[in-house]
């Protein structure tokens, strides 16, 4: 499908998805769906949006966390953090020793920064995470700590982003996209 879209009206076009954006309303949409260029160019661009989640952390070795004790999770982004509680006896009964849970742990589905964690004594720490708002050099933070305060895991590294363009190289959006093991 083309639209003929004058400047007038594509203007009013990315004001409007602007705030959708701004709203959190608006999470994979992104500029695909409006195939204009610059200059009143045309451009036959596909709607496809990014695939979710864009960052995978795992951390491949989590024995050190015990059973049966409450503890404490930070996972940082840059400056955004996300925290929760957890305890592995809390885990499924058919997988003894882990835990899945969400963080924030009130999530809505409206946030637009989420993780979703799974533990797991013997093959470890996979974490799924999720934000609009990526750039490279972002800075991952996970940190566990028992219920005295006691830090028993602590992991850093920084992310270059794998970028991707799934409506083609002039197209939006421009996906990104981390698998790294800490």
């Amino acid at each position: 499908m083309t639209f003929h879209l004058s400047g007038n009206h594509r203007s009013k076009i990315l004001a409007l998805v602007t705030a959708l954006w701004s709203a959190d309303s608006l999470i994979t949409l992104g500029a695909s769906a409006l195939p204009f260029g610059c200059e009143g160019e045309e451009k036959n661009c596909a709607t496809a949006g990014c695939i979710f989640p864009p960052v995978t952390l795992r951390i491949p070795n989590a024995s050190a966390i015990p059973t049966g004790e409450p503890m404490t999770i930070t996972l940082c982004r840059s400056d955004k953090c996300l925290s929760g509680q957890f305890s592995l006896d809390n885990a499924d009964a058919s997988v003894p020793g882990s835990a899945h849970f969400t963080l924030p742990t009130n999530y809505t589905g409206r946030e637009p920064d989420h993780a979703d964690i799974s533990i797991n004594r013997s093959s470890g720490i996979d974490i799924q995470y999720t934000s609009p708002y990526l750039a490279d050099g972002d800075r991952y933070t996970v940190t566990i700590e028992n219920a005295s305060g006691e830090e028993l895991l602590n992991k850093e590294t920084t992310v270059t982003y794998t970028k991707s363009y799934p409506n083609g190289p002039d197209c939006a959006p421009q996906c990104l996209q981390a698998d790294v093991t800490m």
